[in-house]
């Protein structure tokens, strides 16, 4: 069935990116997916307490979430942005196993006021608050990418 096909396929993403030389990644995981494939994805990975049912692996224990993503729309800095979500037909396995190091958000400057209080009793203040923040992210080490089955 085509649920079945879902969950094999997410059985041998885990096992590409165990046997990764390059860039073993060995889990947890998190699967990254689009919302049209959400409820099929659900399906696949619900355990089946049934005698000669074909889910019966670890790989259920190793998806610790599931994110349905379709992107995101609205205005930033007084610019209109858009950040494309996954597409259909397409998944994402995210490792866990070393997010410290793969994801990472810095504080580049702490947050600090600048100017100055000229005449408080005519309320003709100056004061600036600003912080700056950077992220690093590695997703060649961390993202082993899916292709979900067609129905047939």
């Amino acid at each position: 069935t085509l649920v079945e096909d879902y969950f094999l396929t997410i059985e041998a993403a885990i096992t590409a990116a165990k046997t990764d030389t390059t860039n073993p990644r060995r889990g947890p995981y998190v699967l990254l997916i689009s919302s049209a494939n959400m409820f099929t994805v659900e399906k696949a990975l619900t355990r089946v307490p049934q005698q000669g049912a074909t889910q019966q692996s670890s790989a259920l224990d190793m998806v610790r979430s599931v994110i349905a993503y379709d992107g995101w729309t609205g205005t930033r800095g007084g610019k209109s942005t858009t950040y494309p979500g996954v597409t259909s037909g397409k998944g994402y396995l995210i490792s866990l196993q070393y997010q410290d190091q793969d994801f990472q958000s810095y504080l580049k400057q702490d947050l600090m006021q600048d100017g100055e209080q000229m005449d408080a009793s005519r309320f003709m203040t100056q004061l600036i608050y600003d912080t700056y923040f950077g992220v690093y992210a590695n997703p060649t080490r961390a993202v082993e990418e899916i292709t979900w089955p067609t129905p047939e």
